[in-house]
């Protein structure tokens, strides 16, 4: 009897032993969220989104951290160019602040155009400002972990700058080579009448460029009735 009450005793142990071993992994455990954003809803239908939010879960089990779901954040159909995404940011680097999301958690994200593609000066105090506030950032695509240390490491601000840089110059090229062909199809509007676009309202032919009537009169009743006060907002 009393072997088997000191077995029991041991095995009470362990159990203790193994209960506090879990707790404990659970408190050191790394929590982590992903962070999402494409520029048009256009790539909503692309691949796009799945292959962003794909990301998270992977790094989540191979770096044994804890994912967040509720934390994760998307930004779709933002610019990250024209900084239209800037809000979200700071609300996550004030709810770390605020004690919302506990310092130490990782910011998943595909890349470091995913979060800005401002000019660099800009870029980088917003980066600096995520790091500074406690929270980390995990790129996938450089398979790079960053914390508030790196600030400090001259090869990993070089690496994080160029990067940064380059995001900003590829989304200025791109919107350059975007105003530089809406000019010429100005231009050729006012030469020959060439056709800006094929994408126009359903009450348009866009071959004839002139009403469809049937479509059309549903238009003008529309406006007809809202100049009358109908509608939500009467």
């Amino acid at each position: 009897l009393r072997l088997t009450e000191k077995h029991g005793t041991v095995n009470i142990l362990g159990m203790n032993d193994s209960l506090n071993n879990t707790v404990n992994n659970m408190k050191n455990t790394k929590i982590c969220f992903s962070y999402i954003r494409f520029s048009s809803l256009k790539q909503k239908d692309s691949s796009s989104e799945s292959r962003q939010l794909e990301i998270a879960p992977r790094i989540a089990l191979e770096k044994g951290w804890k994912l967040d779901e509720t934390l994760n954040v998307a930004n779709l159909g933002l610019s990250a160019y024209s900084g239209s995404n800037l809000k979200t940011i700071q609300g996550i680097i004030q709810a770390v602040t605020d004690g919302k999301i506990v310092k130490g958690s990782v910011c998943i994200i595909e890349a470091f155009d995913r979060l800005t593609r401002l000019e660099l000066d800009d870029a980088y105090q917003l980066f600096r400002d995520i790091l500074k506030s406690g929270l980390e950032i995990f790129e996938y695509r450089s398979g790079r972990h960053l914390t508030e240390k790196d600030l400090n490491d001259p090869m990993s601000v070089m690496m994080t700058v160029v990067t940064l840089d380059a995001g900003f110059q590829y989304s200025d090229k791109l919107s350059e080579r975007v105003c530089v062909a809406w000019k010429k199809k100005r231009e050729a509007l006012e030469k020959d009448g060439t056709k800006l676009t094929k994408s126009v309202p359903g009450w348009i032919d866009a071959e004839k460029w002139q009403p469809i009537e049937n479509n059309a009169d549903i238009v003008r009743r529309m406006f007809s009735l809202y100049l009358k006060g109908k509608g939500i907002s009467a």
